[in-house]
């Protein structure tokens, strides 16, 4: 999916150079080399998709946008296929949703190869969850 959204982008964003019969070699340059970068933005995000379980803190990057939550401050856990609105670092329409109090719209949403182990290591690792009701919904 994210492939075929970055073609898409390349044919709009190419649009100009195609249909404009007055653009200059500087525009021939210019416009392919946004095109380039906006490429190798999205490549980054697609590609740059990671989590890790660290000792005190689940670290999640995707691309340049990243997150990194100590244990205790994580407030629920549970699998979610509300994928499409959110702070998310993902590449799959379902997978994890994690809640804590700093986060930007209020969770992270994250899809690991397997959201049961996932889930089962999270609250290991967050004892103060394993009474919550939010820890699955």
């Amino acid at each position: 999916m994210m492939i075929g959204t970055i073609l898409l982008s390349n044919t709009l964003l190419s649009l100009p150079l195609l249909l404009d019969k007055t653009l200059n070699s500087v525009d021939w340059l210019i416009i392919p080399s946004f095109i380039l970068i906006f490429d190798l933005f999205m490549l980054w995000i697609i590609f740059g998709i990671r989590y890790e379980l660290r000792e005190k803190s689940l670290y999640a990057r995707c691309g340049p946008f990243y997150c990194n939550v100590p244990y205790e401050n994580i407030t629920g856990v549970h699998p979610t296929d509300d994928m499409l609105i959110g702070f998310r670092l993902a590449a799959a329409f379902h997978g994890v949703e994690i809640h804590y109090p700093k986060a930007l719209l209020g969770s992270v949403k994250l899809s690991p190869e397997n959201e049961e182990l996932f889930i089962q290591t999270i609250l290991a690792k967050c004892p103060h969850l394993q009474n919550s009701k939010m820890k699955q919904h």
